[in-house]
């Protein structure tokens, strides 16, 4: 009962939180001429009411609302935190692990609906594309998807977690339910949250693979794996907010670049990523005492670097910009690879 209660606290809580836009109905309408009037009323369920789609289409914009690329490499991030926790291929068929896994997804595609839902003002400026700009879908059906994925993880967490997986979830789901109302009005702290969610999935990945019980040499290198994905992120993140720049100024969102401009925002990254690669080659070389294990990580971080100087050698160009952040995927799948692989030899 606490579990659901704690379900509609979000969704009321966000229901007020987010201000929308009052709906026109039959009751505030007001024409004068009978003529005029019934033929506006007969246009106004094919002006506001969703379109009629087969499920094939409505599928399609489900999948795009939740950003389903997103998926495979989350379910990638998964897979390595449970075999750098427990190198044993029986994790992948235990419950909490499968568990883990439905619940990480259902989190960040609920966070990406509550982000459009929120963003819907935003996104006519940013992202004119997204289905719910484009009446793909209704509010009221994204609102539902909303409902129902907080339910699942919910239900998932009662019927398979320990009492430490299910806080984490909790916590989570709290996190992404005042994100866009809340966290992303605040400069840097957005870009904190969403990296902490990443970095701390692989560790719940890892967790539910083991029962909580990790040895401290597998530990310490899902450590290490966890800092270079939150890093990582938070990087992605702030390339996302220079793509929006024009946008969040429109709306008064406190961005980096917004407050500080695109050349503070670029030294943070750059910043940021010579402290991930610097950090992680040096735990990485300590742990497996060689050298060349540490430097690997600085290899595959490599092209990261390119796409940085690109950005700022074609004056912060938006095409580079988003290539830097799509490519960024590439070295966190070989990073994972390489963490799995390096498990064997410590």
């Amino acid at each position: 009962m606490k579990c659901i209660s704690f379900c509609f606290f979000v969704m009321s809580y966000l229901a007020t939180a987010i201000k929308r836009p009052i709906p026109i109905s039959r009751k505030n309408v007001s024409l004068h001429g009978t003529f005029e009037s019934v033929m506006f009323m007969a246009s106004i369920p094919e002006l506001f009411l969703e379109p009629k789609k087969t499920t094939v289409q409505h599928l399609k914009s489900v999948l795009r609302l939740i950003r389903h690329k997103n998926i495979a490499p989350t379910l990638a991030i998964s897979v390595a935190g449970g075999w750098i926790a427990n190198p044993n291929p029986a994790f992948l068929i235990k419950p909490e692990f499968l568990a883990s896994c439905a619940v990480t997804i259902a989190i960040m595609s609920s966070s990406m609906i509550l982000n459009d839902i929120a963003d819907y003002s935003i996104d006519l400026v940013n992202n004119p594309g997204r289905p719910l700009v484009t009446g793909e879908i209704t509010q009221r059906r994204a609102w539902i998807y909303v409902a129902a994925l907080f339910a699942v993880s919910e239900l998932l967490s009662v019927k398979f977690f320990s009492k430490t997986l299910r806080q984490m979830v909790h916590a989570a789901l709290f996190a992404v339910s005042i994100y866009t109302p809340v966290l992303k009005r605040i400069t840097f702290v957005k870009n904190l949250t969403c990296a902490s969610i990443v970095g701390l999935s692989i560790w719940f990945a890892g967790i539910a693979a083991t029962n909580g019980v990790i040895q401290p040499r597998n530990a310490e290198l899902l450590g290490i794996a966890a800092r270079l994905l939150f890093m990582g992120s938070l990087n992605n993140e702030i390339f996302l907010d220079m793509r929006d720049v024009d946008g969040d100024r429109l709306h008064n969102i406190p961005t980096i670049p917004v407050s500080y401009g695109m050349s503070f925002a670029w030294d943070v990254a750059a910043a940021n990523l010579v402290f991930n690669t610097v950090t992680s080659v040096i735990k990485l070389g300590i742990l497996t005492k060689s050298t060349t294990a540490g430097l690997t990580i600085y290899v595959i971080c490599f092209p990261l670097w390119l796409h940085l100087d690109n950005i700022k050698k074609y004056d912060y160009s938006i095409i580079e910009i988003l290539r830097a952040a799509k490519q960024s995927t590439i070295p966190m799948m070989l990073s994972l690879i390489y963490f799995s692989l390096l498990e064997k030899f410590i």
